[in-house]
């Protein structure tokens, strides 16, 4: 069976490089330090540095390994890449090393300056490829790393996360929309610069999302060549675009010049049948008190700062809290004695664990073979699919519930509470859902 399901994460920055010409110098590399590393340094200024020389060694490793494990003891909270610092800089760390134009061979360090108690070294990168790049670093006296300038002139691009907060939009007290589900996802009409068309409601997409395809003609932000981005069931999208939407319609809400995203759907598309405008995301959603009810397909939002919320008609049959993660409504569930945190995201078709949690509750499931997880990034990646026989929040049991089994590192990138996984359309169709992202609270009813 085939399981189209999208699957964006946290990772809603990327980088505009700002084209800045380097004149790389040609230096005769003479290696004076070998280890068991793959990358070799070359210091004749200073050989015995060594927190110099251990410092540039972990950030060649982790560039060579596209993994930050090796830099890690050496960054700060001070930390800074380009203009990037604090709970960003990781993240962004991240993505560079994944697009790094190839793996490392030697680092020559070519000056060292002190400032201060702190120690500026300037390096040139011989690459496997047989290219140079210069970089340079800025290492304390103890060799913990303050400033990484690998992208000289990098700066992070933000959409817009806080919509409410513009007085050009119009966010009314409530919002009634209808919705059809077409494999298992939320579609919902609105308009965009004059043009009426589909949008997937999906509270796991940070902002809202353009399909490029339809709008790469949009007025862009101060530079389009992206370098890092939103990630995917297989890894990193490539090719996504900032672009500025002129006017955003979806019932009686209306959005003024926002900063949105863009990348290609046409493989949502293929897989729905149908034209796809876009994603309606976190930054629209989180203003309001959302009611997914799919025994009537209707969508219901209330301003959730808003006294005396109107609540769906039926039985309430759990109230109980939620944490926002980066963008993500997080709950806590059990499976089995085993206590996971799930982000609830309604543009999953079928929930998804982690490989790693999956042993703790493997007991608790049984085998449905595998499935084929197509991500945003256009990567499809064959899956063991299981059932779940009873997940439990409070005293409200959902059983027999179909997931999916994969990696979960791009849930948590940048995070510092752990994700185990996703809970999508069986988990939010089975009761009334009302999620509350103001109070915290998610609520079902019968």
């Amino acid at each position: 069976m085939k399981n189209v399901r999208k699957f964006l994460t946290f990772a809603f920055f990327f980088l505009a490089t700002k084209g800045t010409n380097v004149v790389f110098a040609q230096n005769d590399l003479q290696t004076i330090t070998q280890t068991d590393s793959s990358v070799k340094l070359v210091n004749e200024i200073a050989p015995d540095n060594l927190l110099v020389n251990q410092a540039l060694k972990a950030i060649g490793e982790a560039i060579n390994q596209k993994n930050l494990t090796p830099l890690s003891p050496y960054l700060l909270p001070e930390t800074k890449a380009a203009n990037i610092s604090g709970t960003m800089l990781q993240p962004v760390l991240k993505q560079v090393f994944l697009q790094y134009p190839s793996k490392i061979a030697t680092i020559n360090v070519t000056k060292l300056e002190i400032e201060s108690t702190n120690t500026k070294a300037e390096t040139t990168f011989k690459l496997e490829n047989g290219t140079e790049r210069q970089h340079t670093f800025l290492i304390d006296n103890v060799g913990k790393l303050l400033e990484i300038n690998i992208l000289k002139g990098a700066s992070v691009m933000k959409a817009d996360k806080e919509l409410s907060a513009d007085p050009k939009n119009i966010m009314p007290q409530s919002l009634t929309s209808p919705f059809e589900v077409r494999k298992n996802l939320i579609f919902v009409e609105a308009t965009i610069n004059g043009r009426k068309g589909k949008f997937i409601v999906d509270s796991g997409s940070p902002v809202l999302i353009l399909n490029k395809q339809y709008f790469d003609d949009l007025p862009k932000g101060d530079n389009n060549k992206v370098l890092g981005g939103i990630s995917g069931a297989g890894g990193q999208i490539v090719g996504t675009s900032y672009a500025v939407a002129t006017e955003f319609l979806w019932q009686s809400m209306t959005l003024k010049d926002v900063k949105c995203l863009a990348i290609d759907m046409a493989h949502l598309e293929k897989a729905n049948k149908c034209e796809i405008l876009g994603l309606i995301g976190y930054n629209v959603l989180s203003t309001y008190q959302t009611t997914y009810n799919y025994q009537d397909n209707l969508l219901n939002l209330y301003k959730a700062d808003a006294e005396n919320l109107p609540k769906p008609q039926g039985k309430l049959l759990y109230q109980g809290e939620i944490e926002i993660t980066a963008h993500l409504a997080v709950v806590k569930a059990t499976i089995g004695n085993q206590t996971l945190r799930f982000g609830i995201d309604s543009g999953a078709s079928t929930a998804l664990i982690g490989t790693n949690q999956y042993q703790t509750i493997k007991e608790h499931t049984k085998d449905k073979g595998t499935d084929e997880l197509s991500g945003a990034d256009k990567k499809v990646k064959i899956v063991p699919l299981i059932k779940i026989k009873g997940l439990k929040i409070g005293d409200l049991t959902f059983k027999n519930m179909k997931a999916t089994v994969s990696d979960v590192e791009n849930l948590n990138t940048g995070t510092v509470k752990m994700i185990d996984g996703l809970l999508g359309y069986d988990f939010l169709r089975k009761y009334k859902t009302v999620i509350n992202y103001k109070t915290k609270q998610i609520s079902f009813y019968e």
